[in-house]
C-alpha cells in the first residue's frame, strides 16, 4: 500500500508541532495543536496527524499527555530545514513524501 503525499495542512500540522516544541520544551497536547491550528475538533486534529505517524514523521503514545514525539525521519526533515513554509512543498515531493 501506498501513502498519499502530504497536504499543504499535514505540513502546517509538522510546523505547528516545531514550534510549540522550540517554544516551550515539550510537545503540544492535541488541544494545544488544535489552537495552534485554529481547528475546532480534536478529531479534525488526529485525522491531520494519521498521515504524519503513517509516514513515520510523528508518534504519540494513545492514552498519555504530551507524548508526541518526531521519529528520527521527521527530526532528519527538520535538521534539513525543509519545514520552512517557502519551501515545504518543494522539498516534500523530492523525499517522495
Amino acid at each position: 500500500m501506498t501513502t498519499k503525499p502530504l497536504t499543504t495542512r499535514q505540513l502546517d500540522c509538522l510546523r505547528a508541532i516545531d514550534s510549540y516544541i522550540q517554544q516551550h520544551g515539550f510537545s503540544p497536547s492535541i488541544r494545544d495543536l488544535c489552537e495552534a491550528l485554529s481547528v475546532a475538533s480534536i478529531n479534525s486534529c488526529l485525522l491531520l496527524m494519521v498521515p504524519l505517524e503513517r509516514h513515520e514523521l510523528i508518534v504519540n503514545v494513545p492514552g498519555k499527555a504530551r507524548t508526541l514525539r518526531f521519529t528520527p525521519k521527521g527530526q532528519a526533515l527538520l535538521a534539513a530545514g525543509l519545514l520552512p513554509a517557502f519551501r515545504a512543498e518543494a522539498a516534500v515531493e523530492e523525499l517522495g513524501l
